[in-house]
């Protein structure tokens, strides 16, 4: 069974990337985007908060500060790079360098990434996770939520069918009566269980050890005489006496016992949610992108795309 939960769909994009596709593409094959001011370029897209310093009448707000001192614990030192960002940038308008291509697009992409984080970032909480994506996690994943109980198990199998020789029956009872000598000799843990089968193998042949780990079920999964031996031990680390099944001869070393569980969707709806939230952000975000991917003129020109990747191949 696996950790994590199956995840509705895999989402491996991030955020920004995704969003800046259609919000720079829906400029192509259209007219031009108006330029920005250039005291956009320098004032906050959302000021709040008090005014807390001024370099040449443009203010610094404290949300400003706020944000700064999130990569920065001391407040003077995180003010005054905030101050110097404003210098510098009144620097580069008085060289004329406000007119750039560069520049407007670092403006477009902060506008993408204010949006994000508005409607996608903070604001986006566990609550908003549609019902019935909670709904479609839990039955992909119903076998973790409600299950019988089960006997988690190595076996190591002297291998024998009913076609094969008396002989050879002979020897893998043989064999794997050694393997049981060998497991109860001392307590081990299951990677020296697993050992024997390895310094067995060449004294074996022709009978072929096989070594598997898996979860069983008392009816339904394995063998009957194996399901019984397997749920006849108690404790990690018992290993059964040789069992016998049509597969040939078994002996089987238990890790633990997993309790039988009964789920309902309402009882795991939290954790679901909590599994599936950056997913279910991105599937969010991924019907928005489609939104406004329709709602404005997307214009690719595959000619050019071609010519422009092939530059300088």
């Amino acid at each position: 069974m696996h950790t994590a939960l199956n995840s509705p769909r895999r989402l491996l994009r991030p955020f920004l990337a995704l969003l800046l596709t259609p919000v720079l593409c829906s400029a192509c094959g259209g007219k031009e985007a108006p330029k920005p001011q250039v005291q956009a370029l320098i004032t906050p897209l959302r000021p709040k908060g008090s005014v807390v310093a001024k370099v040449d009448g443009q203010p610094i707000y404290a949300s400003d500060l706020k944000h700064q001192l999130l990569t920065l614990a001391d407040p003077e030192q995180a003010l005054k790079e905030l101050v110097q960002r404003e210098l510098l940038a009144k620097e580069a308008i008085r060289r004329g360098l406000a007119d750039e291509h560069e520049i407007t697009k670092a403006l477009r992409s902060a506008l993408a990434e204010q949006l994000i984080h508005q409607d996608f970032g903070a604001t986006f909480k566990k609550t908003d996770i549609p019902a019935a994506l909670v709904e479609r996690s839990f039955k992909l994943n119903l076998a973790r939520f409600q299950h019988p109980e089960f006997a988690e198990v190595t076996h190591i199998l002297a291998m024998w069918h009913r076609k094969q020789t008396a002989a050879l029956q002979e020897r893998a009872a043989l064999t794997a009566q050694e393997v049981y000598k060998r497991a109860i000799k001392r307590p081990m843990d299951a990677k020296a269980f697993k050992a024997i089968a390895r310094d067995l193998r060449s004294t074996a042949a022709p009978v072929k050890l096989r070594v598997e780990k898996f979860k069983t079920p008392r009816q339904g999964l394995t063998a009957e005489p194996f399901a019984k031996a397997a749920f006849a031990l108690k404790r990690s680390g018992d290993v059964s006496p040789v069992v016998q099944t049509r597969f040939g001869f078994h002996v089987i070393y238990l890790h633990r016992r997993i309790p039988a569980m009964h789920k309902t969707l309402a009882d795991v709806d939290g954790s679901i949610r909590e599994k599936i939230f950056d997913e279910a952000r991105q599937l969010s975000f991924d019907r928005f992108a489609k939104t406004v991917e329709r709602a404005h003129g997307v214009v690719i020109d595959y000619q050019a795309l071609k010519r422009a990747l092939t530059v300088g191949k």
